[in-house]
């Protein structure tokens, strides 16, 4: 097998800043713990890349598999750059899987620098499909970014099938030809017996309760499930279920919070956690009525397959994407369907309700994609590349073994 780079930057400016993994640093992760054995990190610094030594990245990868408040980060970082550094890494694999720096002129000659051959992981192209749930200068910034991957990459991978048609749209649109590519489903951490019977071991509160769980920002649709709240409660006074918002502070959520902190109606029934553990994540979804998921577009949607693995209802705006891995198992609901999504929370807030209980049961089956599967997926895009390089006689890559 080919050598492994991994672009580790976007992960460790996260942790130095303690800001809890959003799902992208999750996949991030899972590429680390998956290929830290056979891997060297790399930190892109300005327009240099720096290839960490063999022991160094070891230092940084288990770093970062430790949990976010771990305070000596920034001394095992410090050392790594202290010590000796490759300047290449001749027909290394260099793996990007967070996009970063993708929006730079010159990332793609940087890597190339380095002899080394690029995969880039694309989560999705909202900026480009969906503008106005992003900031001003994103769409012009993830136009640079794919576009990169699309000139520089030697192989794409993607999240989803939905992600890559939008990406050969793009490429068809920009009059780009498409690198070697392959869809790759995400998988979740992995929520086995133990860890369902772990996390429903204490319910947190004892009235029933339903979960939004990701970043406030505009396209998580937040201001409709709050406004839909104020209404419950008003109507249903003291026996409106609890709406639990699990989620760090975003762009243009000022909205949002003024709302949580301002509308009376708000104060008693919903509760809003800022920083919470994933351990903690479980326990709340593992006793709520169901996950509510109303976004207007998703690259993917992790709480929605990891909610599904512990058997807990999911009601979801009607996105393709997550019927790829999650097909009808979950209440489909067009996001703007105020009178819809009331409907079905009002249902839903009876666990007896055959409404949802034909949902819990039809998650007894359920079989979600694994990351066993997407980094098998992944080694095989990396195969085939290999394959057809030696075919049409290009220098063979370097293997782990020639360091």
């Amino acid at each position: 097998m080919s050598d492994l780079v991994i672009d580790v930057s976007r992960l460790i400016g996260r942790r130095l800043r303690r800001r809890l993994p959003t799902g992208i640093d999750r996949v991030g992760l899972a590429y680390v713990r998956h290929y830290r054995h056979r891997a060297r990190a790399a930190l892109v610094i300005g327009s240099r890349a720096f290839v960490v030594s063999r022991q160094a990245s070891q230092r940084i990868f288990e770093q970062l598999l430790l949990p976010v408040d771990h305070p000596v980060m920034g001394a095992v970082i410090d050392g790594a750059l202290r010590t000796s550094l490759r300047g290449d890494a001749r027909g290394s694999w260099f793996l990007n899987t967070g996009h970063t720096g993708l929006h730079r002129a010159g990332y793609g000659a940087m890597v190339a620098s380095l002899g080394a051959r690029p995969l880039y992981l694309i989560h999705d192209l909202i900026p480009l499909t969906h503008p106005q749930f992003c900031r001003a200068p994103e769409a012009r910034l993830h136009a640079r970014r794919m576009a990169t991957a699309l000139h520089s990459g030697t192989a794409l991978a993607c999240n989803s099938q939905a992600t890559l048609d939008a990406l050969t749209e793009f490429a068809e649109r920009t009059r780009v030809t498409m690198p070697p590519a392959a869809v790759a489903l995400l998988g979740s951490d992995g929520i086995d017996a133990s860890a369902r019977t772990l996390a429903r071991s204490k319910r947190p509160l004892d009235r029933p309760y339903f979960v939004m769980l990701g970043t406030i920002e505009p396209r998580k649709n937040h201001t409709l499930m709050l406004q839909l709240w104020q209404r419950l409660v008003r109507n249903l006074g003291e026996s409106a279920p609890m709406l639990v918002v699990i989620g760090q502070q975003g762009w243009e959520c000022e909205h949002v919070l003024r709302l949580l902190a301002r509308t009376p109606e708000l104060q008693e029934h919903v509760l809003h956690l800022n920083h919470c553990s994933d351990v903690a994540v479980r326990g709340w979804l593992a006793h709520a009525q169901a996950l509510l998921f109303p976004s207007f577009i998703e690259g993917f949607g992790l709480p929605v397959l990891e909610a599904l693995e512990l058997g807990v209802p999911v009601i979801a705006a009607d996105l393709p994407v997550y019927r790829e891995f999650a097909r009808d198992l979950p209440e489909y609901l067009d996001p703007l369907d105020a009178a819809g999504w009331l409907a079905a929370i009002a249902a839903y807030s009876d666990s007896g309700d055959r409404r949802r209980q034909r949902r819990v049961e039809a998650l007894d089956a359920f079989s979600g994609p694994s990351w066993a599967e997407h980094f098998a997926r992944i080694d095989d895009l990396m195969e085939r590349v290999d394959r057809r390089s030696v075919q049409q006689g290009l220098p063979r890559p370097r293997t782990e073994a020639a360091w």
